[in-house]
């Protein structure tokens, strides 16, 4: 109808039912007024029954409860969204009142309403967010399809709701990790050895053992330097180490006329830290002996105090340690174990016997090697399968020296003899078994010996002697004695 003539009065719709949409008679179709441009939205305030809202039909999902926020002085007056403005009248087919059961219903006009405007306003995007926490009611009508519109892309400016705290998975957390134990007192500093003036200590001895030859007895400090006794190369030993000490490392220095010798154990600093004692051929040392330090000669190189005083770092009789009795040779410093020096058995003789009744054999073991600088111990036995071994065996066991010899009663009868020698050092080292042969001759033979052990080494450009030792035997009937060597 033309702008000028009135509006005819709106019918009011009937009660739809439930879940059902309002319906509206065809009359009620007018052109809409101009809508003047609506302001931004402001905030949406808590309202108990928000207003509807087209949107895409969605399930309907019991919304989270919107944050607390201040109640206002004055709600602001709830706009209604944004709806499609229908075509004009002329372009609107007339719908019987069966056939639109879901029509939108519009608000009854004015007596006064402004002429429609030319062309209807174009159709904000939708929003690009999350679905609206508030309930939604669908609004549907025959003139516009109900299509989802196509959901444009997240914009990176638009704000995220995030899920409450309520709904929130909470992200595992790693289980705390246990707190070292606690010690007490923290970072201790270790014990000094002694007492310390100006960063020095007195020095301290820590080990005592033999060398693997058994030649010397090596004493082993800290590692801090000494002063060394005030010793410049080899020197007595009594300088530096207390008189109890030099009598057992000097041993048994008497004469063979009854005189005491006059000659003491000498000594040599290796290092500031490592004193070297020389061992005599009669020296008492030996496994599980004690060492202690003479007072007041030595102390931290590079100290000028004096060893009266009260803060006096010269090391005394306190600074003692005995060898050990089960591995002497074993440097305490290190991890390993070191081993003393295996002697070595050898026996030296005539391989035959001369056929003479009254024939002796001589058997030498002082090429034994092995002993350091005291003399080895020698034991000799007769093999248990020898001819004669039980008389052979009586007569050795009263000789332990290197040399021992065999009466002809003892050998007398018999045709093969076997004999065993065993050496030992004073350190408490023992060799392995070593044994010898002897064969009696069906003739008078004479007898031969070499002063030489059945194998050794030496270097090419050495001159090596080797002495033969021959004797005629006692049954030898003949003018002409003369004995001729041959060698091989």
């Amino acid at each position: 109808p033309p702008p000028s003539s009135p509006p005819p009065p709106s019918i009011p719709p009937p009660s739809p039912p439930p879940n059902a949409s309002p319906s509206v008679p065809p009359s009620a179709f007018q052109p809409s007024p101009a809508l003047p441009p609506s302001p931004p939205p402001p905030a949406l305030p808590s309202s108990p029954l928000p207003p509807p809202s087209v949107s895409a039909p969605l399930p309907l999902v019991p919304p989270p409860p919107p944050p607390p926020s201040p109640a206002p002085t004055s709600p602001p007056s709830p706009l209604p969204p944004t709806v499609a403005l229908p075509p004009p009248p002329s372009q609107l087919p007339v719908p019987s009142p069966s056939s639109s059961p879901n029509l939108l219903s519009t608000p009854p006009s004015s007596p006064t309403a402004p002429p429609p405007p030319p062309s209807a306003p174009p159709m904000p995007p939708p929003c690009p967010s999350t679905p609206s926490p508030y309930p939604s009611q669908l609004i549907s009508s025959p003139l516009l399809p109900l299509t989802p519109p196509p959901t444009p892309p997240p914009s990176p400016s638009s704000p995220q709701l995030q899920p409450p705290p309520s709904l929130a998975t909470p992200s595992p957390q790693p289980p705390p990790s246990p707190s070292p134990p606690s010690t007490w007192p923290p970072n201790s500093p270790p014990q000094p050895p002694s007492s310390t003036t100006d960063g020095f200590h007195t020095p301290t001895l820590l080990s005592a053992s033999f060398a693997l030859a058994a030649t010397s007895l090596v004493l082993t400090f800290d590692p801090q330097p000494t002063n060394r006794a005030n010793m410049n190369g080899i020197a007595p030993c009594s300088r530096v180490l207390s008189d109890a000490t030099v009598a057992i490392l000097a041993g048994d220095n008497s004469g063979s006329d009854g005189s005491s010798a006059t000659e003491e154990p000498q000594c040599d600093w290796r290092d500031d830290s490592t004193l070297v004692v020389l061992l005599a051929r009669d020296t008492a040392a030996a496994p599980g002996m004690r060492v202690s330090i003479r007072s007041g000669v030595l102390w931290p190189k590079g100290w000028d105090g004096s060893c009266l005083g009260a803060e006096a770092l010269c090391a005394g009789a306190e600074a003692s340690v005995s060898v050990s009795s089960d591995a002497p040779c074993d440097v305490q410093q290190t991890q390993m174990i070191e081993e003393c020096m295996i002697p070595e058995a050898v026996i030296q003789g005539p391989l035959e016997l001369s056929s003479c009744p009254g024939a002796e054999l001589s058997l030498d073991g002082s090429a034994s090697v092995g002993g350091g600088t005291r003399p080895l111990s020698f034991s000799w036995r007769a093999h248990p399968l020898s001819d004669n071994a039980a008389a052979l065996s009586a007569e050795l066991l009263l000789q332990t020296s290197a040399h021992v010899t065999l009466s002809a009663e003892a050998l007398s009868g018999g045709g093969t003899f076997v004999f065993e020698l065993q050496v030992a050092n004073f350190l408490g080292q023992t060799s392995l078994s070593t044994s010898f042969t002897v064969s009696r001759a069906a003739v008078a033979v004479p007898t031969l010996a070499l002063s030489t052990p059945p194998l050794f080494q030496v270097r090419r450009s050495s001159v090596v002697i080797i002495e033969a030792i021959a004797q005629i035997a006692s049954c030898f009937q003949g003018d002409d004695k003369q004995i001729l060597f041959a060698w091989e």
